[in-house]
């Protein structure tokens, strides 16, 4: 009884950490964007009148498109919901 125990905290130790670096891996990617898209709008800003609303524009088309993946991804249904979906 008493190694199952000691298994099953170590068990709990091992999720929390995983769980722990997932959350780390995903702030992380926050950040990499963040950064390219500060890194952009620095470019914007150094760049003269006339490429800056080109670039401007290309990155309002970089974040609705990042936007229109979000809502794809939620709309989306996997193949076995459609099926039951269609039982019914």
């Amino acid at each position: 009884m008493e190694q199952f125990q000691n298994a099953y905290k170590e068990l709990a130790k091992m999720a929390k950490m995983s769980s722990f670096y997932q959350t780390q891996k995903k702030d992380l990617k926050i950040k990499g964007i963040q950064q390219k898209i500060s890194q952009k709008s620095k470019k914007i800003k150094e760049a003269p009148l006339a490429s800056r609303e080109e670039l401007m524009q290309k990155l309002k088309n970089k974040i609705d498109t990042l936007k229109a993946d979000r809502t794809t991804k939620k709309d989306y249904i996997p193949p076995r919901k459609q099926r039951q979906q269609k039982k019914k």
